[in-house]
């Protein structure tokens, strides 16, 4: 009987579908017979389980689509790791387009990347940091490992931006759908479901994949990745209130790993797999329904087939149509569906808030913080709060920081990095053969001042040491203070000048002191002086041996917004350099100005015009102050010329102009070519008439140890020059 009086409704639905089309949308559709006789089970309290699996967990939203076509009447959610990303997105109100057009615009590789880009970060900072190659921290005189290769913050800016409008509802089981989601308590081992707090934070726990992303610090608790002890939480679904169970796994099946995708992410997925599959086995017995697209061709990294993965979880959920529809129940769906749309109303888009809170802080008091909170705490956007961090952040003293909203309190929760670390450069060519570089650089709090300091040395057949300390002023290091210590040694050989061959050993010892500030960003103005001794011995002529030393002045400025200082692809590089000595036998000035502009014609094609004038002009000017010409890099004064050996030329005046077009393999590989051209003066403020052109070309990689660049040069009259470069060199400009 009930099944003839359905059919009579079915028939009256589709008679009343035809004459009024117009109230179509507010009626239940019925597609096909499968859906007669649906809600076989639409009794039951449904929950959804969603696993982790890193880029594979975005093939959750394609079983959601599925479930919600078929009007899947969804009461509770749990996740772990992406499937506690996808799961809070759903629960707190995104409907699944959103959802999808989420995972589709988000550039998911950017969240493993806490580097802020090279010209936002200021010229100070990147005064210490642009040739730091291995960092390591350290405990006291004592290198440690660091807790993860990322801190997090990128990932916790975008889970927070996400999330905003419910930062301030801490009860997710309030939800329209309850929800939690699992971590794992890394000091006591214990799987954490979590159900209250700061929904981003939360989330941000959820995912703290080991020895990726540094573990995070959550309601008193040392919390990583859930996938860790239970990546699939059907048990924590049935304690929420489920009595029907769903479960989606996208981490469950292994694959087949090519050499060439052997990363970080893909040996931690795969071991937390095989760590974690006799939980899951545990986990899968207790569903009632088990859904698990076929990933095997699918890599824990490849977010950017994130399509393509919502296309298989689509076909997965279809493979198991049949029973999703049993599950189908129009009514009650809808009135979720009316509680959902209700909750999203309730979405803040600001908040106000009476005091705030640090929290994670040892090195660094309130006062430090408080210059970078909005001094009115009321109606802050996520606009506010995403600048407030940023500055915070822009110090580089922080591994993370992420906000709560706490009823009245804006908490700020920060971990700071160590105070000192290991530093090491390399360089290898085919000129100076080797040179390394070991120091240690760090950062003290005195006040409200970071003082950072960094001291290396080389040794080879030119040997130094340099060594170097610095205050930056102010809480995001607008200020320098600058001392320098340099013991070098030169040797040149059977080199040219307009006087002829020359040849000399030139033994160097200066100290100084500078001043800088950064009146604008990426722009600095200096001044400083010091103390210079300089022992020349030529080789040719020993009654041309000299020994000079003076006191010296100098003045700087320059403005430096490419976004590298080895391959850059955009951005600007103007500097001039003025020094001069008056007295014990040298009277001299020289100056230093350049030009450099990064110009992208294409996305994979940069352009770089470059220009270059150095003069010196007085006596008693001591080789390291005479403009030299050749070699691939510029340091003291030797400026870079390729297909000339290094410092071969010298002259009182060069103007060296280039033109570079270099080719973006990817991010991180390039291919240049360079035509170089300087007219060369033995006549101080002169351009000359004596003229050298190169051309040469390569092939460079950045690595996480420096940069690799492999080339080839030629100029007329001399031999071509293969040259291999590994590192940074510590002396360049």
């Amino acid at each position: 009987m009930k099944r003839i009086i359905l059919i009579i409704m079915l028939f009256l639905g589709v008679l009343s579908y035809s004459e009024e089309e117009s109230s179509q949308k507010s009626k239940i559709e019925v597609t096909s017979q499968n859906e007669k006789i649906s809600g076989e089970n639409s009794d039951k309290n449904i929950g959804l389980v969603l696993s982790g699996g890193s880029a594979k967990g975005l093939a959750h939203v394609g079983v959601l689509k599925i479930l919600d076509q078929e009007k899947v009447p969804i009461e509770y959610v749990t996740g772990t790791s992406m499937g506690s990303i996808i799961g809070a997105l759903y629960t707190s109100g995104y409907t699944v387009d959103e959802i999808e057009q989420i995972v589709l615009e988000t550039d998911w590789i950017s969240l493993f990347n806490d580097q802020i880009p090279r010209d936002e970060k200021g010229a100070i900072r990147n005064y210490f940091e642009d040739k730091n190659s291995l960092v390591l921290p350290m405990e006291g005189l004592t290198p440690k490992l660091p807790n993860g290769a990322i801190g997090g913050k990128s990932a916790s800016e975008k889970l927070s931006e996400l999330f905003y409008g419910v930062e301030g509802r801490d009860d997710f089981t309030k939800f329209p759908q309850k929800f939690a989601l699992v971590a794992t308590d890394l000091e006591t081992g214990e799987g954490v479901m979590i159900s209250k707090g700061s929904l981003s934070a939360a989330v941000r726990s959820s995912m703290s994949i080991p020895a990726v992303f540094s573990p995070i610090r959550y309601n008193g608790r040392l919390l990583v990745d859930g996938g860790v002890v239970r990546n699939l939480p059907v048990q924590d679904v049935k304690v929420l209130g489920a009595d029907y169970t769903i479960g989606v796994n996208v981490g469950d099946g292994f694959s087949k790993i090519e050499d060439k995708n052997l990363n970080l992410f893909s040996v931690t997925g795969g071991v937390a797999t095989i760590a974690g599959r006799a939980e899951v086995e545990r986990q899968k017995r207790m569903l009632d329904l088990y859904i698990a697209p076929d990933l095997s061709n699918i890599a824990s990294t490849d977010f950017y087939k994130a399509k393509q993965l919502i296309e298989l979880g689509e076909k997965a959920a279809l493979a198991n149509i049949d029973e999703i529809r049993k599950l189908s129940d129009p009514v009650k769906y809808a009135e979720i569906q009316k509680k959902r749309e209700e909750f999203r109303k309730t979405w803040q888009n600001s908040y106000s808030f009476t005091k705030f809170e640090i929290v994670g802080n040892k090195k660094f008091d309130e006062s430090y913080f408080k210059r970078f909170i909005p001094k009115n705490l009321t109606n802050l956007k996520t606009e506010d709060l995403k600048e407030m961090v940023n500055q915070i952040y822009q110090n580089g003293s922080f591994a993370n920081i992420f906000y709560e909203v706490k009823g009245d309190t804006l908490v700020i929760n920060v971990a700071e990095k160590p105070s000192n670390y290991l530093v090491t450069t390399g360089n290898i060519n085919n000129e100076d053969l080797a040179a390394v570089s070991i120091g240690f650089q760090g950062n003290k709090l005195i006040g409200n001042s970071d003082i950072r300091y960094s001291i290396n040395g080389i040794v080879n057949e030119e040997y130094g040491i340099n060594g170097k300390a610095a205050v930056a002023l102010g809480g995001n290091s607008k200020g320098l203070i600058t001392t320098d210590l340099l013991i070098k040694k030169d040797i040149i050989r059977n080199q040219e000048s307009g006087e002829g061959t020359y040849e000399f050993s030139n033994r160097i010892f200066r100290m100084g002191v500078g001043f800088g500030a950064e009146i604008k960003k990426n722009f600095v103005v200096g001044i400083g002086g010091g103390y210079q001794k300089s022992m020349v011995r030529d080789n040719v002529d020993s009654s041309k041996n000299v020994i000079v030393d003076f006191p010296y002045y100098n003045a700087l400025g320059y403005y430096d917004s490419r976004d590298s200082a080895v391959f850059p692809t955009r951005g600007l590089y103007l500097r001039i350099d003025y020094l001069g000595a008056s007295s014990n036998g040298a009277d001299f000035n020289t100056i230093n100005a350049k030009a450099e502009y990064n110009k992208q014609i294409t996305k994979k094609i940069t352009i770089t015009p470059g220009l270059r004038y150095v003069t010196t002009n007085g006596s008693g000017i001591p080789e390291t102050y005479y403009p030299k010409l050749g070699g691939y890099r510029s340091s003291d004064y030797s400026f870079e010329f390729r297909g000339i050996p290094s410092s071969k030329y010298r002259g009182k005046s060069l103007l060296i102009g280039d033109l570079k077009l270099q080719y973006n393999m990817t991010d991180f590989m390039f291919a240049n070519l360079i035509f170089s051209n300087v007219n060369i003066s033995q006549d101080s403020f002169s351009i000359g008439n004596e003229m050298k052109q190169s051309y040469s070309g390569g092939f460079g990689i950045k690595t996480p140890t420096g940069p690799i660049f492999l080339g080839v040069s030629t100029t007329r009259g001399e031999d071509i020059t293969y040259f291999l470069n590994l590192g940074y060199d510590m002396y360049a400009e």
